[in-house]
């Protein structure tokens, strides 16, 4: 019987696919801006920011670097939160387990 998951869990996993399906929208426009050219289509403009810090920027390439920044900050974060699961559900049991065998 599977475990009934938090309302976070489902809420994360919303915004993560929501940043895939952003990403791969925002890469698939750029690389098809760049691919009609070569197929003897005319070239369609890509919108830009206007008026803020970002002023100039393809607004394609927006999610696509937020997507690669999500990815990055969860790929560090990965290593300490593999370690934290497995010193808590595997490390500390068994060595409860060795101190009450050698105790007894």
């Amino acid at each position: 019987m599977p475990a009934k998951r938090s309302w976070r869990w489902v809420l994360v996993g919303i915004v993560q696919w929501v940043a895939i399906v952003a990403g791969l929208a925002g890469a698939l426009w750029l690389v098809g801006a760049a691919l009609l050219p070569t197929f003897g289509l005319p070239p369609f403009p890509l919108p830009a920011v206007e008026e803020s810090p970002l002023a100039g920027w393809a607004i394609p390439t927006l999610p696509l670097i937020a997507t690669a920044l999500v990815g990055a900050v969860h790929v560090a974060a990965f290593p300490a939160a593999v370690i934290e699961v497995v010193q808590r559900d595997f490390v500390s049991p068994v060595a409860t387990t060795l101190e009450q065998a050698r105790s007894a």
